[in-house]
């Protein structure tokens, strides 16, 4: 356990974000985003100062995490709750297995829907692909280097 002492409040719901994977291509890890009515099942808990200046250090913050304080559903009502959401220029990827499966592994314990996890993980994947595909190496061939310059005609 990260925070030995925290303690569990329970399941809540994160309305209008999505979960995605970021990070590098196939060690990406968890964040969320905006998504008009979209919603991400999180689990609430009480942290302690201590706790959150721990979790800051692990979760790299402020470099590669930004926390932000949203409204999340618990017990039918809204609810302030922090939150760790990862900084800009970061694409999308696949989790490592032991990642998934660690996550897994919760979704199982608080009774998340694991489909809803499986989802994530597609869509992070098929974004990813699609960034790949937008890279381009550049085309050299209209410009003189010391690779294409002919020596003959």
């Amino acid at each position: 356990m990260r925070c030995p002492g925290a303690r569990i409040v329970g399941a809540a719901e994160l309305k209008g974000f999505e979960l995605l994977f970021k990070g590098r291509r196939y060690d990406a890890v968890a964040t969320v985003e905006p998504l008009k009515g979209g919603s991400v099942p999180v689990l609430l808990w009480d942290i302690s100062r201590n706790h959150e200046r721990a979790l800051d250090v692990f979760e790299g913050w402020p470099r590669v995490y930004r926390k932000e304080t949203r409204k999340v559903k618990f017990e039918g009502k809204s609810r302030p709750g922090m939150l760790y959401v990862m900084t800009a220029g970061h694409g999308c990827g696949d989790p490592s297995s032991a990642y998934y499966t660690r996550i897994r592994d919760g979704y199982k314990r608080f009774g998340f829907d694991i489909s809803y996890l499986d989802r994530a993980v597609e869509h992070s994947s098929q974004l990813a692909l699609e960034q790949d595909m937008e890279w381009r190496e550049p085309d050299y061939d209209d410009e003189p280097n010391l690779f294409n310059i002919r020596f003959w005609q």
